[in-house]
């Protein structure tokens, strides 16, 4: 029997050469725009993935851009929000979003994680802080 390979997603400083990591942005005929996060590992793409069955994030590798469906996508939460902090809903799993839980990102039933993209000459930042009683820290 073949060991399963497990993936998760790790969020550290890195230094040096940075490995790929790529946000997808992509429109759907609801006029609303998705967020992808695609991985790049010697040529490889790996897509961060909501699990419907466990409800809970995990990376899958995909050949075809045309196989990224609802459970590799993201949508900006609230948009009423009034800040540029908010957090990232699974459109596979309506009620979860995307956490940050030590240093590993996961899918949580808390809205409590809160990110901001910054972008500056074609490089794009994801930073995320976690709300405590509607105040944010880091």
């Amino acid at each position: 029997m073949k060991a399963e390979t497990v993936h998760k997603i790790v969020a550290k400083p890195l230094r040096g050469k940075r490995s790929k990591v790529s946000l997808w942005s992509l429109g759907k005929e609801d006029r609303n725009m998705y967020m992808a996060f695609c991985f790049e590992v010697n040529n490889l793409k790996y897509f961060a993935a909501a699990n419907t069955e466990t409800s809970k994030l995990q990376v899958e590798q995909l050949k075809d851009l045309d196989d990224v469906d609802s459970k590799f996508l993201f949508r900006w939460g609230d948009p009423n929000r009034g800040d540029d902090w908010n957090n990232l809903c699974s459109l596979a799993e309506p009620s979860k979003y995307l956490s940050v839980s030590g240093k590993a990102f996961t899918l949580s039933s808390s809205q409590e994680t809160l990110f901001k993209f910054t972008c500056e000459r074609d490089k794009c930042k994801l930073k995320s802080r976690r709300m405590v009683s509607n105040r944010l820290s880091r």
